[in-house]
């Protein structure tokens, strides 16, 4: 009995805790088309909005998470150079922009918060 109490649960369980996005933007680096800026928009939890790097294609594609900010507060994800992203917010008056280092495998450097 034990058992099939678990195996119904955590399914339920996962499907609770993953929370489904939508693509709302997905842009290739200059200079690199091997690499794209994409930004998504959480379904569950709005208005935030996660940002990643996708590099490569196929089986050897990876993607990075390079910052989740409000969908209140973005004012624009772009990118800065084929290894850097600006990531500009307007939490109060004044904009704040975040440049986002990437290494040259594309994985981030530093992580807007």
């Amino acid at each position: 009995m034990t058992l099939a109490v678990v195996v119904v649960v955590l399914p339920v369980g996962l499907v609770v805790l993953s929370s489904p996005a939508d693509e709302t933007g997905r842009h290739a680096a200059p200079g690199r088309a091997d690499r794209e800026l994409v930004v998504e928009k959480d379904r569950d939890f709005e208005p935030y909005v996660r940002i990643y790097v996708e590099q490569g294609r196929g089986l050897t594609a990876r993607r990075w998470k390079a910052g989740a900010v409000s969908g209140d507060d973005l004012v624009g994800v772009e990118w800065d150079g084929p290894d850097r992203i600006k990531v500009t917010t307007a939490p109060g008056k004044e904009r704040e922009v975040q440049l986002i280092e990437l290494a040259p495998d594309g994985a981030p450097r530093t992580v807007a918060k």
